[in-house]
């Protein structure tokens, strides 16, 4: 698992995903991201889908606004550039299938994790973004019925329904100014997600707002009948709306790696916060991006 310096927000610590086997698992079903929280400076990305199955993909960057920028290669330090993205036989952000097909990232190895590229046929009619969509064999198959440009995407194992999001392309990077290009697995899996205010939860049914790097997305709500203030958690997406997984050191009584907090507004009343904890700046100071100065969360005095 490849991890990102993290800057900006609340010295988030990466909470590792493992296996029975103790190994850090290997990847599956949504790409969603791991948890932030006090510790140290660094942030991974894995995944859980409902009930919690576990993902690694690689690294993923955001961007601070809606401009969408994409964040530096991890394995390279660089800023990737569109000439840069194949990984298969196809360029996602360019396109560059034979016409009626279209460039979709998928498991070449038949598992859960998109690692290569493919040129897949074009549904007939073809759902556009934001649309309800199906995949076709597995979840990472590759072989959906959205337009061209985009992916299927919080797809449900058991029915392959899901959502038509777009891809990242050229330029822009990301079409909608509400939305940011996220970079994973080495630019294979490269999604445009809305990003979202976690004192809000503005995001679609079934998903919820959680952070990522320096700024926050809409995700996959996997929390099931867990996810509740100060249970324990591995995975970002495992909390319920409102709360972010974190460091557990960093929470009174906290019996597990990390566990689920509230996010808080700085400056409200104490009573948004559980007994023992306080509000705390998510962000360093004058480090947040725009609309989220207010953002906070709940850890111990």
């Amino acid at each position: 698992m490849v991890l990102l310096p993290a800057s900006g927000c609340f010295d988030p610590d990466p909470l590792p995903a493992e296996d029975e086997s103790g190994d850090t698992a290997a990847a599956t079903d949504d790409p969603v991201m791991t948890s932030n929280g006090p510790g140290n400076t660094t942030t991974a990305t894995t995944t859980a889908t409902p009930p919690a199955t576990t993902t690694a993909t690689t690294t993923a960057t955001t961007s601070l606004d809606g401009e969408s920028t994409m964040g530096d290669d991890p394995s390279t330090g660089e800023v990737p550039t569109c000439e840069m993205m194949s990984g298969g036989e196809c360029n996602t952000f360019a396109q560059d299938c034979p016409a009626g097909e279209k460039c979709t990232p998928y498991a070449d190895d038949g598992g859960g994790a998109w690692n290569s590229t493919h040129c897949t046929p074009i549904a007939d009619s073809p759902s556009d973004i934001g649309e309800p969509c199906i995949v076709e064999g597995s979840v990472a198959s590759g072989i959906d019925n959205c337009v061209e440009g985009a992916m299927c995407w919080n797809v449900d194992p058991q029915t392959l329904n899901g959502r038509c999001i777009p891809l990242c392309g050229c330029d822009p990077l990301c079409e909608s100014p509400d939305d940011t290009c996220s970079f994973q697995n080495e630019g294979v899996l490269s999604v445009c997600i809305p990003v979202c205010d976690p004192l809000l939860q503005d995001c679609p049914e079934n998903e919820a707002c959680y952070p990522v790097d320096d700024s926050f997305i809409c995700a996959l709500d996997a929390s099931g009948e867990g996810g509740g203030v100060f249970d324990p958690c591995e995975f970002i997406n495992a909390c319920a709306p409102g709360l972010a997984c974190i460091n557990g050191a960093a929470i009174p009584g906290c019996g597990g790696a990390g566990c689920c907090t509230p996010f808080c507004e700085l400056g409200g009343p104490a009573s948004q916060c559980p007994a023992g904890t306080g509000c705390q700046a998510w962000f360093e100071p004058e480090a947040a991006p725009p609309g989220l100065e207010d953002v906070g969360i709940c850890v111990g005095a």
